[in-house]
């Protein structure tokens, strides 16, 4: 095991979801416009929002989920060194930082 090598799987995992949430994105304002005019409205865009919940949800805890097992194989590698395990909870706290706020930023952007 070598730590480049998790640090690049995170980095992966980060834009399989990335790529996947602006996807979903995409997706869900492509199935709004598509609607007759008199049908885009609020009510249809939170309606098409909340059909999809379940699918990302599911999505984020895949990736939540790679990234613990990933994050398990650094500290492993860490203890194995004799190093400090900081690492581990430096890059959980950054993920989860990183994740609400990607998240909040399109959540903003699908209602507006």
């Amino acid at each position: 095991m070598e730590l480049q090598g998790c640090i690049d799987r995170l980095y992966q995992v980060e834009s399989r979801y990335r790529e996947f949430l602006n996807e979903a994105v995409e997706s869900t304002k492509r199935e709004f416009w598509s609607l007759p005019k008199d049908q885009q409205v609020k009510e249809k865009k939170l309606e098409i929002v909340q059909s999809k919940v379940d699918v990302l949800i599911a999505q984020e805890k895949q990736c939540d989920a790679e990234v613990e097992a990933i994050l398990a194989e650094i500290q492993t590698i860490l203890k194995e060194q004799g190093k400090s395990t900081a690492l581990v909870s430096e890059i959980r706290a950054y993920y989860e930082d990183s994740k609400a706020n990607w998240k909040a930023a399109k959540m903003t952007e699908l209602y507006s």
